[in-house]
């Protein structure tokens, strides 16, 4: 992203009112992107570098805004951006995690289709669903992959790429794999439903979240294929018509029952204990996750009634709700989906820190045996952890011995890649604040004021580079280090002293 700007400064000669731009674009990088995407394609003509860099922010702006756009419907589906990178003469396309970017290299075409399609499925084979994708059968994640691929595709509305996709990869893939073909039909049905992110990746997203980093084995493969085989007859039910085996699954690793809410009927005859009854049983059966799902403005709103009231209750914690609309038949549907975790099992799920803390114990045999104490844990899943230790004897220094590259390349290896950074404890906030926001260099701040009442703090800093590596991409850096010490920071960049 900053090889971009430094080509658009470059043209422009440099200047405060590109730095200001810039400043405010690093907040809205699917802005940047598009704004990218018309500077090199308006002066594409001047020299084949901007040329390769317009074709390069077109496909990231495209790939990037339908990326924002999927992880409000699944947070974390695609936690990290894609970069385009063009290798002269590459004989095959690789994908690699690198900066908290999907870095994806390729030898550039003339066929601008060819360079989407290519980049986009490469890339999605290294960022879609990361953790989860090592314990879903083979032949249906490579459909997810498609199905997402051209959703990216639509969404631009980039026909000819759509063409391009189909012709060169779709296509000959179900020819020679029949079971591909199968498997996107099945998620096309889900997609049309409105349950391909909302149910389909975000449970799929939760199954990785439990299981990694453990060895992936048949039984969990097999168990995805049962589940968007369970998925696929309730999306191709007709209404009114019971779903054959029910409404719950319960495989070894992914325990979930969909209820589909049906008001008029069931109010008259038994108001919303049928409801009741069924989350009940539910939960005896050792159901983890409920989904509530509705269609229509009745339906919408028992859905909510129902979430609420069991919630309140104790008997479940709603985790996501989404309203959506879908078409069916020719007609518009508005529709809700509720994701609720029944109170049976609402603490007993390894959550995301404790991931972090045993992959932590396992190489840092030191926190096992007293000698270094974790303080505090901040996590971006998939992207970043910034964790405060502190040394319970003299002679060690926690963060060299927790950061010795040996050591904190496994434990990011064991993360999938996420950045692991380690900040020493101190009794003054005014260090605390200083440490949270590495990578930025100590020297590099100016000053620091905190207020204590308030839990804010004030950070200046030399220049805009600075003031860019304190804060972050997409501002993770920053919301990292601000849930960390439990203060709102400021990072601002020092006022030039005006020449004598």
């Amino acid at each position: 992203m900053n090889e971009v700007w430094t080509n658009i400064i470059s043209f422009l000669g440099g200047g405060g009112v590109v730095i200001v731009v810039a400043i405010w674009i690093l907040k809205n990088p699917s802005v940047l992107e598009k704004w990218a995407a018309w500077f090199f394609r308006t002066f594409s003509w001047v020299s084949n570098k901007l040329e390769y860099s317009n074709v390069a922010s077109n496909i990231q702006w495209k790939v990037n805004t339908y990326g924002e756009k999927i992880c409000e419907e699944v947070p974390e589906a695609l936690p990290h951006a894609m970069k385009i990178e063009w290798v002269k003469n590459a004989q095959s396309v690789e994908a690699s995690l690198r900066n908290g970017e999907i870095v994806v290299a390729l030898d550039y075409s003339k066929d601008r289709d060819r360079n989407l399609v290519v980049s986009t499925l490469a890339y999605l084979s290294k960022g879609l669903l990361p953790t989860a994708r090592l314990y879903i059968d083979p032949v249906l994640i490579q459909a997810t992959d498609y199905t997402v691929a051209k959703r990216v595709f639509v969404s631009s509305g980039d026909n000819l790429a759509t063409q391009y996709f189909f012709d060169k990869y779709l296509k000959p893939e179900m020819t020679s794999n029949p079971q591909l073909g199968k498997d996107c039909q099945s998620l096309d049905l889900l997609e049309t439903k409105g349950l391909f992110t909302r149910i389909y990746l975000k449970q799929l997203k939760i199954l990785g979240d439990k299981l990694y980093p453990a060895t992936p084995n048949d039984t969990t493969t097999k168990e995805s294929r049962d589940f968007i085989n369970f998925l696929y007859k309730i999306a191709s039910k007709e209404r009114g018509v019971d779903v054959p085996g029910g409404l719950a699954f319960t495989g070894s690793k992914i325990r979930v029952s969909i209820m589909l809410v049906a008001s008029q009927k069931t109010l008259q005859r038994s108001g919303t204990k049928a409801h009741e009854r069924r989350i009940a049983l539910c939960r005896n059966a050792g159901i983890e996750y409920l989904y509530l799902c509705g269609i229509g403005t009745n339906n919408i709103l028992l859905a909510e009634h129902i979430s609420k009231d069991q919630e309140s209750n104790g008997t479940l914690m709603i985790l996501d709700k989404q309203k959506f609309r879908f078409s069916s038949e020719g007609l518009d549907h508005h529709a809700i989906c509720i994701l609720s975790r029944l109170s049976s099992f609402v603490s007993s799920e390894k959550s995301e820190l404790d991931i972090v803390i045993s992959v932590v114990e396992e190489y840092i045999k030191e926190i096992e045996d007293g000698s270094i104490e974790i303080i505090y844990i901040a996590r971006k899943s998939g992207v970043k952890s910034k964790i405060i230790v502190s040394a319970q004897r003299e002679d060690i220094d926690a963060v060299a011995l927790c950061a010795d590259p040996v050591k904190l390349t496994g434990m990011q290896f064991a993360l999938g890649g996420e950045t692991v950074e380690f900040i020493k404890w101190s009794d003054e906030i005014e260090s605390l604040v200083i440490s949270s926001l590495v990578p930025l260099k100590p020297e590099k701040v100016v000053s620091v004021s905190v207020y204590p009442k308030t839990k804010t703090a004030n950070v200046t800093v030399t220049d805009e580079e600075a003031r860019a590596q304190a804060i972050g991409y997409y501002e993770i850096n920053l919301q990292l280090a601000m849930e960390l010490i439990g203060y709102d920071i400021v990072v601002e960049v020092a006022e030039k002293k005006p020449a004598s």
